[in-house]
């Protein structure tokens, strides 16, 4: 029972994962495994017979319903079948939960206060995989922002940006939202040590401060050697809701991942890796 199933591999997170496993990782795409087959799963675990299965499938757009079902019913059901099997489930859920402000970053003991689509599906999800496993064999790990190259730049935030500062358009970006931002393969690193170890229970991933959105791509594009027109404003410019300005995470349990601005110089390098 060495392997360790992921399903999500061919997103960022989860491909970052099957590379930090190694030859224990399984990596599952949706054309490996739907996550709403509940049998195929449990054939898969009967084939591979894994110590745990990390859920790294998910979205974060989408109608309400897609997004609450694909977020926490399916994550729920997935987790029912790891304990009816003993077989250990890791949920990746997200700094969304906290949607309320406040004066630092949320720490594990801090009540979650979800306000939009994501943040409630996320939250959802962790009760129903809770509830599932009964905290035995259960980790559920909040992640803050995930800096990477993803397979599809839209699906993040600052390459988003990004790719409007290369297309020489001024970027307007906020200067009141406060993030803890991590590299994508210290991420996955962090959660290989914790499925090893056997960790049960709620943790969040960070690194050691936190920057507002306006700093972290500021200091990306110095980075990438783009010259870039970056206007600061207030997320109420976009229409943000204000309770959304704090997405930063902190832990009393594991030890930080570094600065955010080690995570946003590898993920620069990254980036460039990938335009070679």
């Amino acid at each position: 029972m060495n392997k360790v199933l992921i399903t999500g591999a061919r997103g960022m997170v989860g491909a970052a994962l099957v590379r930090a496993f190694g030859p224990a990782a399984v990596g599952l795409g949706r054309e490996d495994l739907d996550i709403a087959d509940a049998q195929g799963l449990e054939r898969l675990c009967g084939l591979h017979r894994p110590r745990a299965v990390v859920n790294a499938a998910g979205v974060n757009r989408g109608p309400a319903l897609e997004i609450m079902d694909i977020n926490a019913r399916l994550p729920g059901k997935m987790a029912e079948v790891c304990a009816r099997l003993g077989v250990g489930y890791v949920f990746l859920s997200s700094s969304r939960v906290f949607g309320r402000p406040g004066p630092g970053p949320w720490l594990e003991s801090d009540a979650p206060q979800p306000v939009d689509d994501y943040g409630r599906s996320k939250f959802e999800g962790e009760r129903l995989v809770r509830g599932a496993m009964s905290d035995r064999g259960c980790c559920v790990l909040r992640l803050p922002m995930v800096l990477g190259a993803p397979r599809r730049p839209q699906n993040q935030i600052l390459t988003r940006l990004i790719e409007q500062a290369r297309g020489g358009r001024p970027v307007r970006v906020a200067m009141d939202v406060m993030h803890s931002p991590l590299e994508v393969n210290d991420a996955a690193r962090v959660i290989r040590s914790l499925v090893d170890r056997g960790a049960s229970g709620t943790f969040h991933l960070a690194s050691s401060d936190r920057a507002s959105l306006y700093e972290i791509f500021s200091y990306a594009t110095q980075r990438l050697g783009i010259a870039a027109k970056i206007i600061p404003v207030e997320a109420a410019w976009f229409g943000k809701d204000k309770a959304l300005l704090n997405l930063s995470l902190a832990s009393r349990v594991l030890e930080p991942c570094g600065d955010w601005r080690r995570a946003v110089e590898r993920f620069a390098e990254d980036l460039q890796e990938e335009d070679r």
